[in-house]
């Protein structure tokens, strides 16, 4: 059934892709994300291998206006009230469709877990060599035996089953994909809440 279900999606978007060709359109890349999805899912390995052996395309990207990009597209994917700030411009070589979806994927949990009414910050400074991203929000901190777990596929805390945020697979396909791009993700607690900061190598 899983793969009828695939197949019947797939047709549809590849017409989209036709309809799109130009690999530097919005639509191009949210097509691309549909079409790794569905291979990962419908494909004839475990999701966690699918996403494991999906294939990156890399491109020079200028981060600041990437992540600008992300922010004010956010509304789209319901996810509200994320306040972009950079003190410094980052060139780096990553696949966009990739780190989209990553992104996409730490802002939705971001929001999920938030107390209600506050923001999601998103910054982007540069370290030496190193472009850092970071994400935090005001609310529950994650228990320090968890800080590593949460990035294990499958793995969901009891808010996330009782919710809509996701089945423990968003988390796990970021760091595959930032992995891919020799890229690190890791969170942290700060103050009223949580941090994830990710460290993408600049392009020289």
């Amino acid at each position: 059934i899983l793969h009828a279900i695939g197949h019947e999606i797939r047709s549809p978007l590849q017409a989209l892709s036709a309809l799109h060709p130009n690999e530097d359109d919005l639509e191009q890349r949210y097509i691309s994300r549909m079409m790794r999805a569905i291979r990962a899912l419908y494909g004839e390995t475990s999701p966690a291998d699918a996403f494991g052996d999906a294939s990156i395309n890399e491109e020079i990207v200028e981060l600041s206006e990437f992540l600008q990009t992300i922010t004010n597209n956010a509304p789209y994917s319901d996810i509200g009230d994320v306040a972009f700030v950079s003190s410094d411009s980052a060139v780096v070589k990553v696949d966009p469709s990739a780190l989209e979806d990553v992104l996409e994927h730490i802002l939705s949990n971001a929001a999920g877990f938030r107390d209600s009414g506050t923001p999601i910050n998103l910054s982007l400074q540069r370290d030496g060599a190193m472009a850092v991203v970071r994400i935090s929000n005001t609310g529950p901190r994650i228990p320090l035996n968890l800080l590593e777990t949460i990035f294990e596929y499958g793995f969901s805390s009891r808010q996330q089953q009782s919710s809509s945020i996701g089945r423990g697979q968003g988390l796990f396909v970021s760091r595959t994909y930032l992995s891919k791009m020799g890229s690190t993700i890791q969170a942290r607690n700060i103050e009223h809440g949580v941090e994830f900061e990710i460290r993408i190598p600049t392009f020289h």
